[in-house]
């Protein structure tokens, strides 16, 4: 990308903006072969056993496939398995894999890949953080947890190759989205002989970074950009369009924002909210905002040696002290709501029909100063008297420093709180987060599938992804009863008391909801873009009459 086309055309944008002429060319940043996206960031891990982040599993998804894929409206569709057969107890799952499945290099993809792959995340040396997203393997947690010093034998994962193409799967308890794991990057398969010839280096280079998708990679720059073209041995390969994706790492929302107007790039990871309204104003066919099963949140630490958020009242008080909808609104130039669940709309209830989070209603009633006041004075702190000195961690953002520099605000005039805010790196931040080094700080969740679980379950004691030291004995006890009921009616009736018992303990303060708001070159079509913010471009493709009609 060219850093002096876009320092030019950053110093011009004002003029532009003020004689009304910002627009932006329908040509394609390469060309109709190829596909230009930003990933914001450097992906921490591409390994799909040590990956947590969105951006890394976008990239997963398209080097590497598993047993299912995600179609449009999360329909589940064959994808290394071409069928399956589930038992009538829905413990067994019987997946039959295609002959014809072959590693970019020629290799067949067996089910002892998906043995060896799986066993790989569920054990501890691996250092998967995800690993809990397996659990419901039969003996997994077992398997995870084994001693080698006890004297007993491991226990047997519920994992089995009956033969190279037929792989059975046990289960602890029914999963009523199992189906749909089968498509999330933590379930995806990798070669044993790659990894153990070139351990944790093997994601760092085309050369060895071996996947069964429709794209293999083919050049990696860190910090700069992933490039792929088709993978030569994919059964897809001659029904799909586009023929490379370039994956750039912007991190800085303006300098993204100014290279998609420079026609550098074809699709952003997001949009600089201040710059909405020139946006709708000029280029409105271009802006894209999606609904995205995502919450963000403040984050509190409740590890003992971290006094200042023990008490569930202090924690209560710092979330009725914010106007949580006038943040979603301003922050975010209208795209995104105060959020009054931890579980966000767009999943379905039990019925397949009503909105689960509309079901739920107001758990963390909006902005009540008055409530906030009296629950602090009452926990032993009037008027903000005596409380400890806590700091707010955010990773590197405009939009997160406007949201934490609001909530400051509001905890100083509400409560008398003087929060100090700390602005990390991505990385550090998520160091922080993980090594339990910080008061509260903001949190990010996304769906992993279309189900409340996705949101309830990260709050188990001994769950993987539960980064804050929370424990509910209460909480943890509804969640074993929703996994192990057959019912459907019952098993969101749990969820339910799930949510409403985690809220009600204050365990975070929900923000606002998020939603996918992007920009994208009007002249692409197919893109199959999931309610987790996944990106596919399997069925992408150039509308070559558009960019006909457009000149080009």
């Amino acid at each position: 990308m060219n850093h002096r086309a876009i320092a030019l055309a950053a110093a011009l944008l004002p003029a532009l903006l003020a004689c009304g002429e910002l627009d932006r060319s329908l040509a394609p940043a390469a060309d109709t072969h190829t596909i230009v996206y930003n990933i914001e960031e450097q992906p921490r891990s591409i390994d799909p056993a040590l990956t947590t982040e969105l951006i890394s599993g976008s990239v997963i998804q398209h080097v590497f496939e598993g047993l299912t894929n995600l179609g449009p409206n999360v329909t589940v569709e064959p994808g290394v398995a071409e069928r399956w057969d589930v038992s009538e107890d829905g413990l067994q799952c019987d997946f039959y894999l295609r002959e014809d499945s072959l590693w970019s290099d020629g290799l067949p993809v067996t089910a002892h890949d998906f043995v060896y792959s799986w066993t790989r995340v569920l054990t501890p040396e691996t250092g998967a953080y995800y690993y809990s997203i397996m659990t419901c393997i039969e003996n997994a947690e077992e398997f995870y947890n084994w001693d080698p010093d006890s004297g007993e034998p491991r226990p047997e994962l519920g994992i089995e190759a009956i033969t190279d193409h037929h792989l059975r799967v046990r289960l602890t308890h029914p999963v009523p989205f199992f189906l749909q794991l089968m498509a999330f990057m933590t379930y995806m398969p990798v070669r044993q002989d790659i990894i153990e010839a070139h351990g944790r280096t093997w994601e760092l280079s085309p050369e060895t970074y071996i996947g069964n998708g429709v794209y293999r990679m083919t050049d990696y720059e860190r910090d700069y950009m992933i490039r792929m073209d088709l993978n030569p041995v994919h059964r897809d390969r001659e029904t799909t369009a586009i023929e490379n994706l370039v994956w750039y790492m912007i991190a800085d929302a303006q300098s993204e924002y100014i290279a998609y107007l420079t026609n550098s790039i074809d699709i952003t990871y997001g949009v600089p909210y201040p710059t909405l309204p020139d946006i709708r104003a000029h280029i409105p066919e271009h802006l894209q905002n999606l609904p995205w099963i995502g919450i963000y949140y403040v984050s509190f630490n409740h590890r003992p040696e971290r006094r200042a958020f023990q008490d569930r009242r202090v924690r209560r008080a710092f979330a009725l002290a914010l106007d949580r909808a006038r943040i979603g609104l301003e922050v975010t130039e209208g795209t995104r709501r105060g959020a009054v669940t931890f579980v966000p709309p767009g999943i379905p209830d039990a019925d397949h029909v009503s909105d689960f989070a509309a079901n739920s209603g107001d758990l963390v009633p909006n902005y009540q100063p008055d409530e906030a006041r009296r629950l602090l004075a009452e926990a032993g702190y009037p008027n903000g008297e005596g409380f400890p000195e806590v700091s707010y961690i955010f990773n590197t953002s405009v939009d997160h420093a406007r949201v934490a520099e609001m909530m400051q605000a509001a905890w100083r005039r509400e409560l008398n709180i003087d929060v100090n805010l700390e602005n990390m790196e991505w990385q550090v931040y998520l160091d922080n987060r993980r090594e339990g080094n910080f008061d509260f700080g903001r949190g990010g969740w996304l769906g992993d599938y279309v189900d409340p679980m996705t949101f309830l379950d990260i709050w188990m004691t001994n769950n993987s992804n539960n980064r804050n030291g929370y424990s509910n004995p209460e909480f943890d006890r509804l969640i074993e009863r929703a996994w192990h009921t057959r019912d459907r009616d019952e098993y969101f009736r749990l969820c339910h008391e799930a949510e409403q018992s985690l809220l009600e303990d204050g365990a975070a303060i929900p923000v606002y909801y998020y939603s996918n708001t992007f920009l994208q070159n009007p002249a692409i079509e197919g893109l199959n873009i999931t309610p987790m913010g996944v990106m596919l471009f399997h069925d992408a493709h150039w509308n070559l009459e558009t960019l006909a009609e457009a000149g080009l």
